[in-house]
């Protein structure tokens, strides 16, 4: 039995609760509406330009209109939910305006001023829940001028951010948890004559001081600015973020109110949700806490039939009321709470509509493949779990593409799981769709979806076209690229060279070196420009290195692309593709190839080892849409995608650096780079692990040193030695300002050696031996 809860649907009677003040200056119930002058009707939207006029709401005091951007985007209105009976307003991701179209209120400030509203909060996850703000800011920057709102860190506390009068920011925090699913009275008092800003929160049980600030100085009102208010939505960085709950009763004054003063709220309704058992029962309760009101009278009914009453209660105090219901009917139900106090009169209503259904099964689950997954042969299996029979199975099968195969389950009674498995091989190229079918009895059906891709990983031989190993002419500023041209420039001094490898500082953020000179901003190697731009669509990224700060966000080992600041700038990144080091787990890879494409991520299951070698390997191939990370040996991330070729770049990269970011706030490299490779063609797994393991046993690989040339008529013997390990190849140039070097002959074994090899005949021929 699966027990579905829809949107609520409330009714009740108005209550009329004397809350004005002569030092108000904007106050919002929600009892009128601006389009009909009357009483609103339920999920009436706030909007402009509606036929009848601005529709929304006007304030009591000065009949400032609060309305929405339009139908769709503006606040609705909804009854009986309030704990002041009546009128509040309902925000899905829609919010409530009051703009600058004359009106003197969103100029509006004071040296002493309250701000009181009662919320309530339906998002679950922890996220910046903003209620009361301004739309803009004054001073250029990602702030807005006014904030009240719940904290998105921390426990979720309630926090007033805001410029006072003359431009100054505070933020006052306060301490008590705002937890969603229930109503609270918030309230923000600044008192310039006693230099304190004060936070009051009501969890239903009074007022009470949640945080404070002392000893201020100058005038604490608001800045002053023509920037719309909003409700139920923030400003931030030019972005708005609505908040999902309802408000009431928003007021503003031109005193600092005592906490005496504030709103107070007859009831609060603290409604459960209808929790399920078993089959066709259901639970259903209420909780009232009575705080003003003499007595409470509370009634529950179910499908307008009176199932239980609470108690009454005298004075201040909690009622209860509980209700459990069986073998209710498939079909929709009404519960319904009615709470009556007497002083001051108020009847408050809120209904609930659920309904009960009865699937065969509670849930089936397709456990392989994933919706989006990808497999690198031909050959996919899917498992298929299905979870708590209420009735009996029937049949189960799957399709794949049309073609069906039908596998037969066990019947089973109440409570059971089934399993299913179902294996296709000879699969070509291409996207696939797979369909499951479960029939129970009463030709109940139940199906579910996933959409696949296959691809065959391309085991092509990977040919090294850039190498810098980070020891090549270690002690100056330059970082050879032994395998191509793209020769590294050292900027900063915040370095310095290490036994095989470059060990850069770190401190400071990326932005740091915006000027290009700053002493605190770390150091980083700047590659040519164009780098990026003339990679092949098939590449591996390879990179050695320790890291110092292993939990350090956004720290780089790559960012290749540009940024909106241009040549060395770092700012926002729009094209580029790097690695970090960390993000929120361990390293992460991303690349974005033109400007506005899709973002393609993929994030280490393992943080990095603190000053132990580190390996990580990131596979793109544009061709086939597949991308792969591996960490340390192991494969942590895969993803199929629509493949964009590094061509896209068009030139625009013109910051390709390593140890430094796009982004302005991200932290400079703190580590240890040891060897960084690009591979034209993919890395497969087996040579991942392999050079793992050669990392892991010997550390980084070293470029052998030549001891010796000997030239005996057209033979040309050179010998090296090394600790190293993998293998070595010969290369030679006849002129040095050649673009590339040619290779004469490759698969030597690593180690102390020598080779003969044939001259090219010409008048000056130069040799080096690589690593690979």
């Amino acid at each position: 039995m699966k027990h579905n809860l829809y949107a609520a649907l409330f009714a009740g009677t108005l209550c009329v609760v004397s809350v004005s003040r002569g030092d108000a200056v904007a106050f919002w119930d929600f009892e009128n509406s601006t389009e009909t002058g009357t009483t609103p009707t339920n999920s009436q939207p706030f909007f402009s330009g509606s036929t009848g006029g601005t529709h929304g709401t006007a304030d009591a005091v000065s009949n400032v209109v609060m309305h929405g951007w339009s139908a769709s985007a503006g606040m609705s209105f909804v009854e009986g939910f309030s704990p002041f009976g009546g009128f509040c307003a309902r925000s899905v991701y829609q919010d409530g305006y009051v703009w600058n179209d004359g009106n003197s209120f969103v100029s509006w400030t004071a040296p002493n001023w309250t701000l009181e509203a009662h919320v309530y909060i339906d998002e679950t996850s922890p996220d910046w829940e903003t209620f009361v703000a301004k739309m803009g800011s004054s001073f250029s920057v990602a702030e807005s001028d006014f904030y009240f709102q719940r904290k998105g860190v921390d426990s979720n506390e309630l926090r007033l951010n805001y410029r006072n009068a003359d431009g100054t920011q505070i933020i006052v925090d306060g301490t008590q948890t705002l937890s969603p699913g229930k109503w609270y009275g918030l309230a923000a008092v600044a008192d310039s004559d006693a230099g304190t800003i004060t936070l009051y929160v009501d969890d239903g049980s009074g007022w009470v001081q949640d945080g404070q600030t002392t000893g201020l100085t100058g005038n604490l009102g608001v800045y002053s600015s023509t920037f719309d208010w909003s409700f139920m939505r923030d400003y931030y960085n030019s972005g708005k973020d609505p908040t999902v709950g309802y408000i009431e009763n928003v007021r503003f004054s031109d005193t600092a109110l005592s906490m005496s003063e504030l709103l107070t709220a007859p009831f609060a309704l603290n409604l459960s949700p209808i929790s399920q058992t078993s089959d066709n029962n259901a639970t259903i309760k209420a909780t009232m806490i009575n705080k003003d009101s003499d007595y409470v009278s509370s009634t529950l009914y179910l499908d307008d039939i009176q199932v239980a009453t609470g108690s009454t209660v005298s004075g201040t105090g909690t009622n209860t009321i509980s209700f459990s219901a069986s073998n209710l009917s498939l079909t929709n139900h009404t519960a319904k709470v009615v709470v009556v106090g007497a002083n001051p009169a108020v009847t408050v209503t809120n209904m609930w509509t659920f309904e009960v259904t009865q699937p065969p099964f509670d849930s089936v689950t397709v456990v392989s493949p994933a919706e989006g997954s990808w497999t690198l042969d031909d050959y996919v299996d899917f498992e298929v779990v299905v979870v708590e029979n209420f009735e009996t199975v029937d049949s189960a099968s799957v399709s794949l593409d049309g073609g069906s195969t039908t596998h037969a389950l066990a019947s089973s009674s109440s409570g059971t799981t089934n399993t299913l498995t179902y294996s296709a091989t000879g699969l070509s190229h291409g996207v696939y769709t797979g369909q499951v079918v479960i029939v129970g009895s009463g030709t109940e059906v139940v199906t579910n979806e996933v959409i696949f891709q296959v691809v065959q990983e391309q085991v092509a031989a990977t040919s090294l076209i850039h190498h810098w190993d980070f020891e090549t002419d270690a002690g100056g500023t330059t970082v050879i690229d032994l395998a191509g041209t793209a020769d590294g420039t050292i900027v900063g001094t915040n370095y310095n060279w290490v036994s095989g490898g470059l060990d850069l500082f770190g401190g400071g953020a990326s932005g740091d070196w915006n000027t290009g000179t700053n002493a605190t901003g770390g150091s980083y190697v700047d590659l040519p420009n164009g780098l990026a731009t003339a990679l092949p669509n098939i590449v591996t990224f390879e990179v050695v290195y320790k890291s110092d700060e292993p939990t350090a966000w956004w720290q780089r080992l790559w960012d290749f692309g540009a940024s909106d600041g241009g040549e060395d700038s770092s700012a926002s990144g729009t094209v580029y593709t790097f690695g970090t080091t960390y993000a929120g787990v361990g390293p992460r890879t991303d690349i974005t190839p033109a400007a506005g494409s899709t973002l393609f991520q993929l994030n280490s299951t393992a943080s990095s080892i603190a000053d132990e070698m580190n390996h990580l390997v990131w596979v793109y191939d544009a061709n086939s849409g597949m991308s792969k990370m591996y960490h340390n040996g192991v494969l942590v991330d895969a993803a199929a995608m629509t493949g964009v070729p590094f061509s896209e770049f068009n030139g625009v990269d013109v910051n390709n650096w390593l140890g430094r970011s796009q982004w302005t706030g991200d932290g400079m490299f703190n580590g240890q780079l040891y060897d960084f490779r690009i591979y034209s063609g993919i890395m497969t797994e087996s040579q991942v692990a392999t050079r793992w393991g050669e990392v892991t046993v010997s550390g980084p690989t070293e470029s052998p040193v030549i001891t010796s040339i000997a030239v005996s008529g057209s033979d040309v013997t050179i010998s090296w030695t090394d600790e190293g390990v993998g293998t070595y190849t010969i290369q030679r140039k006849t002129d040095l300002k050649a673009t590339s070097w040619a290779d004469v002959v490759g698969g030597l074994s690593a180690g102390t050696g020598s080779t003969t090899v044939t001259n090219a005949g010409s008048d000056q021929e130069f040799y080096q031996v690589i690593g690979e």
